[in-house]
């Protein structure tokens, strides 16, 4: 590690990049893989970290629950029950940071899967080309 001298708030900065080479369904799995880990945090964590989360930031826990563990083979990955608040967040923190910098590198892609999946999802038999898409 190495200290950041330019912000005094943070003590300690790791850097870490995102590979940029994805395709577009590999950026898709990342995505919902830390968008389920960040929802999953929440709905343990959501009392103690109410007074750390401003409401523009918090997941939407009843759409992860009625979607994506209704639509998926459940794994189990244990999240540690004897978090403090501050230890919640900062993993909370971080998972949200990592989700944002996915959208803003592979937004399009993101979309294009999601979109690509509906519409196999309620028609099989249609596939969407690249050259289809809507935006």
């Amino acid at each position: 590690m190495r200290r950041d001298r330019t912000s005094p708030g943070l003590r300690f900065i790791i850097p870490f990049a995102l590979p940029a080479y994805w395709e577009p369904g590999e950026a898709l799995t990342v995505y919902e893989l830390i968008d389920d880990l960040h929802c999953a945090i929440w709905a343990r964590y959501e009392s103690q970290l109410l007074d750390y989360v401003p409401p523009r930031r918090r997941p939407n826990v009843e759409d992860y629950f009625n979607t994506t563990i209704a639509d998926t083979a459940a794994v189990d990955i244990a999240i540690p029950a004897t978090w403090t608040p501050e230890q919640a967040c900062a993993v909370f923190g971080l998972l949200a940071k990592l989700r944002r910098q996915i959208w803003k590198i592979y937004r399009d892609d993101i979309l294009f899967m999601t979109l690509r999946r509906r519409r196999a999802h309620h028609n099989p038999r249609i596939e969407l080309a690249d050259d289809e898409l809507p935006f």
